[in-house]
């Protein structure tokens, strides 16, 4: 039983982050010795090797952990395009505005909305094709306004360890989204009342229009758009550090709907043209390259 089992009864952990993953040579059989204490090897039905995953005791190590992505950067690359949620809200929005996503785009979007159930492997041979469909996509979302803006989280942790960019996006809709949660406190994404902090449950208190989050306060701070504060207990407050994981100070803030998935629009084809270079398939999966 780990933390989250012994402190709530249920929690609703984010959606899964999708990795667009090509394989640029074969899997190394040896690994460095400065790393071999830290990977865990991975085999298929086979027994045949297919990955190295890192310890995640090596996580508080920042030399070991550059020392691994560097290494494992030569034999196989990854792009981050978004959580499994912002592919079914891309999937909804394109039949909203009315724009036909092509069979190719379509079927590949259709599997990543599930691929949380297992991984998800596409031809690289049609990449010309997903690169068109995907560029069509793009201009279409740049066009459209009948969905209405986006919403996003900037990491505003001070130092190195802040995250550029969005560090989460979503898009409206018409019925609500548990984004995080656990018995006593959650996060969600609801309809004309933007991100909304749920707290002291079971009895549920709201708090609407969330723009500021501060976890390096101790009680951790919530403030929405009027200036109304909420102060949470560091247990209290884990659904929010779920949320953006590393970031312990955020903001929220309206983004063009197309932003929404920028690391889609951008890592998919830089993924598809990695994978035509080297010969490869494209791989996509939910798993970090961490355990």
């Amino acid at each position: 039983m780990n933390d989250i089992d012994r402190h709530d009864a249920w929690v609703v952990l984010p959606p899964a982050e999708i990795l667009a993953t090509v394989d640029l040579s074969a899997v190394p059989q040896i690994p460095f010795a400065s790393l071999r204490s830290v990977l865990v090897p991975v085999h298929d039905a086979n027994g045949q090797l297919t990955d190295w995953l890192l310890s995640a005791t090596a996580m508080d190590e920042p030399e070991t952990m550059a020392e691994f992505w560097a290494w494992r950067r030569r034999w196989r690359s990854s792009w981050p395009i978004g959580p499994v949620s912002n592919v079914t809200a891309l999937i909804r929005t394109a039949d909203e505005i009315g724009h036909h996503l092509g069979d190719e785009l379509r079927g590949l979007l259709t599997q990543l909305a599930e691929v949380e159930g297992g991984d998800v492997t596409w031809p690289g041979e049609d990449g010309d094709v997903l690169l068109d469909q995907l560029e069509a996509l793009r201009l279409a979302l740049i066009d459209t306004i009948e969905a209405g803006p986006g919403a996003g989280i900037v990491d505003d942790t001070p130092g190195p360890r802040r995250q550029p960019g969005l560090s989460r996006a979503w898009v409206p809709d018409d019925v609500e989204q548990v984004l995080a949660a656990t018995a006593t406190t959650a996060v969600v994404v609801r309809p004309g009342d933007g991100l909304v902090l749920l707290h002291d449950g079971p009895h549920f208190q709201s708090l609407p229009w969330v723009t500021e989050v501060d976890l390096l306060a101790d009680p951790a701070v919530v403030l929405d758009d009027q200036g109304t504060r909420v102060e949470l207990a560091p247990d209290q407050a884990r659904p929010l550090a779920w949320l953006v994981p590393r970031a312990l100070r955020w903001h929220v803030r309206a983004v063009p709907l197309v932003t929404v998935w920028t690391a889609l629009l951008t890592g998919l084809p830089d993924a598809i043209a990695a994978a035509q270079g080297a010969g490869s398939d494209l791989s996509f999966t939910t798993e970090l390259a961490l355990r």
